[in-house]
C-alpha cells in the first residue's frame, strides 16, 4: 500500500516499525508497519533532507516507534534533537558514521538491539544511556582499536550477544583482569578476524553462559595483521567454564591437527571447522560429543571420516565436501544430510541414497550414472541439498577424472630412469659378495668394538647413490 506523507499519522498507542531506504540517490522510501500487522505502508518522496529528519512527519502523532532501520542511507550524522524514547531496535549499519551519534547519550534509554556494523567508527568509550537494557550489540567492520570497556561494567547486565569482527584491535590485554565475566549473561560471541591469540582464551573461557562462539577468520589470505592466530587451540578447552557451549566455529585457522580438547565439550550441537589443513581425526574422542547434530569439516585434507562417528545418535548433518575421503565408514542412523561432493570416493552403498534425505556424491571417482539406484531420486535429493545450503553454483558434476600433467609425466619418467641406473650400480656393488660365506671372526663382546672394521660399500644419503668406500 502506498500513501502520502500526510497520511503517515496512525492511531494512538500503536507500535510501529519504520524502515528508510535511498533509491537511485534521488528518492527516500519510507516503509511503516504495525508490529501486529503483516501489511505495510510505503511512501516515496524526493531526497532533499537528512533521511532521519523524515521521522518528523510523525511528530504530531502519538504513535510509538519501536523499530527503526536506516541502514544503507549514507548517513554521517543524526539530527541533534531527535527523540525516540520508545525505540528498542535500531539499525544504523552500512552508513558513514565516524563517531557515535549524540542521541545515544541523550535518550534511547530502552534500546535493546543496536547494529553499528560497516561504518567508520573508531571509539565507543562513553557509556550510552541504553547500557542497562542493551541485549545485542553489533560493531563489525569498523575501525575500533579497543572493545568498548563499558560492556564489562556490572550495569551492562543484560548483554547477550556481542559481535566484534573485522576491526583494528591489536590486543585484548585489558580484559585479562576483568572480574565481571562470571556474572555476564553473554551467550553469543563473534570474534572473526579480531587479532586473537592464545592468551585471549583466558578471558573467553570464563564466560560461563556462552553457548555460541566464533573465533574464525574470513579467509586464508585475509590481512594477517588482524587475523586470529593460535598456536594451541586446546588451551580454550582446559579448565573452561563454557559448559553450555552449543555452537563452535573455527574456520580458516590454519589448523593441521584437530584440537582434542573440543571433545570434552559434550554440550556441542554444531561444530564448524572448515577450510583448514586437517588430514585426520583422532581415533577416539568424537564419540563423546553425544549432542552433536551438525558437523561441517569441508575444505580440508581428510582421507576418512572418524570411525566412531556412527556412535553419535543425534547427528543429522555431515558437510564434508572438498576433502580427500576415499571410503565411507559406518554412519549413524539419525543422519539426514550427507555432503561428500568433490572427494576421492571409489564407491558407496546404494542404500545411502535411499536412506538419507539430502545427499551429494558428485565429482568423485565413482560414476553416479552407473550406480544401481534411482538416479532421478538422487538428483532431486542433490538439488534440495544445494538449495538448502546455497551451493547452487557448484562447478563440476559427474565423475572426477584424474589427469597427469605432461610436465609431471616427464618428471616421473626421469625418476624411473634414475631408479634403473641406481639399481644397476647396486648390482655391480653386490658382485663377488656372498652373505652366506660371511662369518664372524674374534670374540663376541658387548663392551668392546673392533677398531679395524671395514665396509665394502656405503650409502650416501644426500645423493641416494651407492658408491665405493675407496
Amino acid at each position: 500500500m502506498t500513501c502520502n506523507p500526510d497520511n503517515l499519522n496512525g492511531p494512538a498507542q500503536h507500535q510501529y516499525e519504520i524502515m528508510l531506504r535511498i533509491l537511485d540517490d534521488k528518492y527516500l522510501a519510507i516503509k511503516r508497519r504495525k508490529q501486529t500487522d503483516e501489511n505495510s505502508e510505503k511512501v516515496l518522496m524526493p531526497l532533499s533532507i537528512n533521511p532521519l529528519e523524515s521521522i518528523y512527519l510523525l511528530k504530531n502523532t502519538n504513535q510509538i516507534i519501536t523499530c527503526l532501520d536506516v541502514s544503507y542511507c549514507a548517513l554521517t550524522d543524526t539530527p541533534k534533537n531527535l527523540k525516540l524514547p520508545h525505540l528498542k531496535h535500531l539499525n544504523l549499519s552500512h552508513n558513514k558514521f565516524t563517531t557515535i551519534p549524540e542521541f545515544f547519550y541523550n535518550g534511547l534509554n530502552h534500546l535493546e538491539y543496536l547494529d553499528l556494523s560497516f561504518n567508520l567508527i573508531s571509539s565507543f568509550d562513553a557509556t550510552p544511556n541504553c547500557v542497562a537494557k542493551l541485549q545485542s550489540l553489533n560493531l563489525d567492520n569498523n575501525k575500533f582499536v579497543n572493545v568498548p570497556s563499558w560492556f564489562l561494567n556490572f550495569v551492562c547486565r543484560n548483554l547477550a550477544k556481542l559481535s566484534y569482527c573485522d576491526n583494528k584491535s591489536t590486543n585484548f590485554k585489558f580484559l585479562d583482569h576483568c572480574c565481571n565475566f562470571f556474572t555476564m549473561k553473554l551467550e553469543k560471541l563473534e570474534l572473526r578476524n579480531a587479532c586473537l591469540i592464545d592468551t585471549d582464551f583466558k578471558w573467553i573461557k570464563l564466560i560461563k553462559n556462552l553457548n555460541y562462539l566464533d573465533i574464525s577468520n574470513k579467509s586464508l589470505d585475509c590481512d594477517r595483521k588482524y587475523k586470529n592466530k593460535f598456536k594451541d587451540v586446546d588451551k580454550l578447552f582446559q579448565k573452561t567454564r563454557c559448559r553450555n557451549l552449543q555452537v563452535l566455529k573455527m574456520n580458516f585457522l590454519d589448523l593441521v591437527l584437530c584440537p582434542e580438547g573440543l571433545f570434552w565439550i559434550e554440550s556441542l550441537k554444531e561444530l564448524h571447522i572448515t577450510n583448514n589443513f586437517l588430514s585426520w581425526f583422532p581415533e577416539e574422542g568424537i564419540e563423546y560429543l553425544v549432542n552433536l547434530e551438525f558437523l561441517d569439516v569441508s575444505c580440508n585434507d581428510l582421507v576418512a571420516l572418524p570411525e566412531k562417528i556412527n556412535e553419535l545418535t543425534n547427528l543429522k548433518t555431515i558437510i564434508a565436501y572438498k576433502n580427500r575421503i576415499e571410503f565411507i565408514t559406518s554412519l549413524p542412523n539419525s543422519l539426514e544430510c550427507l555432503d561428500l561432493y568433490d572427494n576421492n570416493l571409489e564407491d558407496f552403498e546404494n542404500d545411502l541414497v535411499n536412506d538419507i534425505y539430502l545427499v551429494d556424491f558428485d565429482y568423485n571417482h565413482v560414476d553416479v550414472l552407473e550406480k544401481d539406484f534411482d538416479y532421478k531420486l538422487y538428483s532431486e535429493k542433490r538439488r534440495d541439498l544445494r538449495l538448502q545450503f546455497h551451493y547452487q553454483n557448484r562447478g563440476e558434476d559427474g565423475i572426477k577424472i584424474v589427469e597427469i600433467h605432461p610436465d609431471r609425466e616427464s618428471k616421473l619418467s626421469d625418476r624411473e630412469e634414475e631408479s634403473e641406473e641406481i639399481a644397476k650400480e647396486m648390482a655391480e656393488c653386490d658382485k663377488g659378495y656372498d652373505s652366506e660365506d660371511a662369518t664372524w671372526v674374534g670374540e663376541e663382546s658387548w663392551d668392546s668394538v673392533d677398531k679395524e672394521v671395514k665396509y665394502n660399500v656405503y650409502v650416501d644419503l644426500e645423493e641416494y647413490l651407492y658408491v665405493d668406500a675407496d
